[in-house]
């Protein structure tokens, strides 16, 4: 077991026990004597995970009908809930040595090579007589001794209203607070900010070591939001449901499911600063208002008006319109800096923010107000010898907000008892409202603060980007 030991607490080598030394002469591999002074005694010998006893998932509702009506019920909840723990990351493993099929390894002077300037990869090293030291190696670690299960508190509160026979109203109040959760560390051992002409290996907090990839349980997120919700049962050839949702979602960390997926969850300018790293939640769309509605048009046979069969209900009958309208406000994102002034190998560097930044124009050319963001401070502090990180606070930048209407125009045909056919228009984004993608949001260069793409893809091409329209036919029997 490696055992991870901070430049301001190592321990000294023991060579009764130790048999891995690194050139400061502290211990790499630990003894079972070493594993001991740690904590891994009697039945932990054996365990790479301290036992948690934490876990317990109690429950908690209430149901009320405070008028004795029937119609006016209040609805509450608690609950503890815990998730599985993220040990089954395959792709650590695949990049450790051996298990890796070619990793690379490189230096602050750049990468080790063997005789005749082949580069020393998991392929060749053991032709090289060794493996490169710690230092020089990029770690995957899975987990910390200590780690606990992912736990999310949820509660709500909510009031339903029956206001007539077809109708109901809901007011909730919906809130959770995940803690213990999975944050991912790329780099994690990141050096502090250091000098031109200092050293980064120095400065990292486990200096005997290189890059790491790992887990811990130490990411928090906290989320609170209104819920209004109006539903009226299909009555009198009518539906309708609308929704409005007022919330707030915050976390450190979008975990290794957003880092993965590119989106929103990129690394902490400061890895060794989680906390620092507290922001919106980039999937925290502030207030969002949906309404569907289904309406049998009155006219045809059985209808109120022109109640009769025939080519007049042949034309005029059996249509039936529907759609689905969203309004919603845009997501967050970040502005990050174009170079790494804090000379930490940080792999998301942020500027310096001296304004809101949100009271832009608010264009296609410049969304946010570009002025706000700069890195002119943070050069300087570099060349004084004093580098230190960027201001900028996570997702604290809104994007442009959702609009799209889809609608459908249906007409039912009874060819007979058994077949039925029915015709059908549709039109996605009816009204072609461009809904734009976040904005690019480098800051010092060209496109900082422009738009290039709508939602959907990067050309514009994708799921609402334009107005689309389809006609279709379908036989039930």
């Amino acid at each position: 077991m490696l055992s991870l030991t901070p430049r301001t607490t190592r321990f000294a080598p023991t060579p009764k026990y130790s048999f891995l030394i690194s050139s400061t002469g502290s211990c790499l591999l630990a003894s079972s004597a070493q594993r001991a002074a740690f904590g891994f005694t009697g039945r932990t010998q054996q365990t790479l995970v301290f036992p948690y006893y934490g876990n317990w998932a109690p429950r908690f509702g209430l149901a009320w009908q405070p008028f004795g009506t029937g119609k006016v019920v209040v609805r509450g909840g608690f609950g503890l809930f815990t998730d599985l723990p993220n040990f089954n990351n395959q792709h650590f493993v695949n990049n450790n040595p051996i298990t890796g099929t070619s990793i690379l390894f490189s230096t602050s002077s750049g990468a080790p090579t063997l005789v005749g300037g082949v580069p020393v990869t998991s392929a060749n090293v053991f032709s090289a007589g060794g493996t490169p030291p710690l230092a020089d190696q990029f770690i995957s670690l899975y987990f910390s001794p200590n780690y606990k299960d992912p736990t999310v508190e949820e509660w709500s509160l909510g009031v339903q209203d029956q206001l007539s026979q077809s109708v109901a109203l809901e007011v909730n109040y919906i809130g959770n607070h995940g803690y213990h959760l999975g944050a991912l560390h790329l780099p994690g051992n990141q050096p502090a900010p250091t000098p031109p002409n200092g050293s980064l290996q120095a400065n990292r907090p486990y200096p005997d070591f290189g890059t790491f990839l790992y887990t811990s349980p130490e990411a928090i997120s906290n989320y609170n939001a209104l819920q209004i919700k109006l539903n009226k049962r299909f009555s009198n050839g009518f539906s309708l449901l609308g929704a409005f949702t007022w919330q707030n979602a915050f976390d450190n960390n979008e975990g290794d499911e957003g880092f993965g997926a590119s989106t929103g969850n990129f690394n902490p300018q400061n890895d060794n600063c989680l906390s620092c790293n507290y922001g919106q939640s980039y999937a925290n769309a502030h207030k969002r208002f949906v309404v569907s509605g289904i309406w049998q048009l009155p006219v045809g046979e059985g209808q109120r008006f022109l109640n009769r069969g025939g080519v007049v209900n042949a034309i005029l009958g059996g249509w039936q319109a529907s759609g689905i309208y969203s309004l919603q406000s845009g997501f967050p994102f970040t502005v990050i800096s174009n170079r790494d002034w804090s000379n930490s190998l940080s792999n998301l560097p942020l500027p310096d923010r001296t304004c809101n930044g949100n009271n832009g124009p608010k264009t296609v050319a410049e969304w946010f107000d570009t002025s706000c963001f700069t890195t002119t401070y943070l050069q300087a502090a570099l060349n004084a010898g004093t580098p230190r990180y960027g201001n900028e606070v996570r997702n604290g930048l809104i994007g442009p907000k959702y609009n799209n209407l889809d609608f459908a125009l249906l007409k039912n045909f009874s060819l007979s008892e058994r077949f039925k056919l029915q015709f059908r228009f549709e039109t996605f984004n009816t009204f072609n409202h461009a809904n734009f993608s976040t904005p690019q949001s480098t800051a010092n260069t060209a496109t900082n603060g422009k738009i290039t793409s709508t939602v959907g893809s990067a050309n514009g091409t994708g799921v609402n980007a334009n107005r689309d329209i389809q006609f279709g036919l379908k036989l039930s029997f």
